[in-house]
């Protein structure tokens, strides 16, 4: 089961947005927690460097404390060039070298040798930087438990007017297929999309989070890709904004 995103609930819609707002800006290389004192605390990851920031009341946030990069970071990518750059010379080299008929069975192992330890060093290299490019993996090198901390929902630059609001589109993209919703402001309240199996349910949502159907709409293709084309043709598409509470199917 995928994990679901979700954002930290408060009194101010600024507040609860911060998390995504900085996922937004850090490429969606950040993670949130509340501490035991309430305090809402975002780490972000750029360029292997791990940066800490504390949520201010108004929404604002401020820079707690940073970290450079691993060694493993610089190494990992230095790893992968090596790793393909064996790799290359081997093809290269092997079709250099077939024209001319060679078949003696020690050089083909010297080369098959060569070539699996480029494979070796090119996927030794990509683990590197997968997990030090995760913030959790480095937040729980640096004491904390990667547990408490939760990944944001994509806002895609969007703006909820209150926090019951947020939390209600949020929750209904959770409810829905693939963790999807589309939304729009419409003087105030705000209309929402889902997709529920073969049917799309529009709704609407107001400053306090009350939620109401308005109309079922038919769907003639199943999955996220109906939603995110039926929503493309509409008139004022570019007035939509996709929510996503969970990632992206990978087929």
């Amino acid at each position: 089961m995928p994990e679901t995103w979700h954002s930290p609930r408060s009194r101010s819609a600024a507040v609860a947005a911060a998390p995504a707002r900085l996922a937004e800006e850090y490429d969606g290389f950040a993670v949130w927690r509340l501490t035991p004192s309430g305090t809402l605390e975002v780490a972000t990851l750029r360029d292997g460097c791990l940066t800490r920031h504390v949520v201010n009341e108004d929404g604002t946030t401020a820079v707690l404390e940073s970290f450079d990069s691993t060694a493993g970071y610089a190494l990992g990518k230095r790893l992968i060039w090596v790793g393909f750059a064996i790799c290359a010379l081997i093809v290269i080299g092997g079709g250099i070298l077939a024209p001319s008929g060679g078949s003696d069975p020690g050089a083909g192992v010297v080369i098959l040798a060569a070539f699996l330890v480029g494979m070796a060093l090119a996927w030794t290299g990509g683990t590197m930087r997968e997990h030090r490019s995760d913030p959790r993996w480095l937040l729980g090198r640096v004491g904390d438990d990667p547990a408490e901390w939760h990944t944001p929902p994509q806002l895609h630059g969007w703006q909820p007017t209150s926090s019951q609001q947020f939390a209600a589109v949020e929750q209904l993209a959770v409810e829905h297929e693939d963790g999807v919703a589309y939304v729009r402001d419409n003087r105030g309240a705000i209309e929402a999309l889902v997709l529920r199996k073969r049917r799309v349910d529009s709704y609407w949502i107001d400053r306090l989070g009350n939620v109401g159907l308005s109309e079922t709409l038919p769907s003639r293709f199943p999955g996220t890709w109906s939603l995110a084309r039926g929503v493309h043709k509409l008139p004022d598409a570019s007035n939509w904004i996709q929510i996503r509470t969970r990632p992206e199917p990978e087929d």
